[in-house]
């Protein structure tokens, strides 16, 4: 080893160290992101969301028992 330097095995345990510190901070970001998009996740929030795509027509479709994915009723004035 010349001096000054660095042994190969302590650049192995160093770049292992190093990889480890880097997928700790990529789980920790993911799992972060992962928090903040389950708290917009709320009713409103999604019934919101499918109603920016609606094209104001009722479903062609509907269950068994006659219920809608959304009760657009609700959402819809009295006088209609």
């Amino acid at each position: 080893m010349i001096r000054g330097e660095i042994p190969a095995s302590l650049l192995d345990k160093h770049h292992r160290c190093t990889d480890l510190h880097i997928a700790r901070v990529e789980y920790t970001a993911t799992a972060d992101g992962i928090a903040l998009v389950k708290e917009e996740l709320t009713g409103d929030f999604l019934t919101y969301e499918m109603l920016k795509e609606w094209d104001g027509k009722l479903p062609l479709i509907i269950g068994a028992d006659g219920s809608l994915f959304l009760d657009v009723r609700a959402l819809m004035p009295e006088d209609q």
